[in-house]
């Protein structure tokens, strides 16, 4: 019997934020639906594929 039959959501920290974002774009043709980019000393982006 599977753990897990799927995923609701993930929560996974970067460094790199574009690189990760053109990674899943590429490798599973996800689609940025909204990006809150908070510049600066330890701001952060918060991005939801579909």
């Amino acid at each position: 019997m599977p753990v897990t039959v799927g995923a609701h959501h993930l929560t996974l920290f970067t460094h790199d934020m574009d690189r990760f974002i053109r990674f899943y774009e590429e490798i599973f043709d996800a689609e940025t639906k909204f990006d809150l980019s908070e510049p600066g000393p330890g701001g952060g982006t918060l991005f939801v594929t579909h």
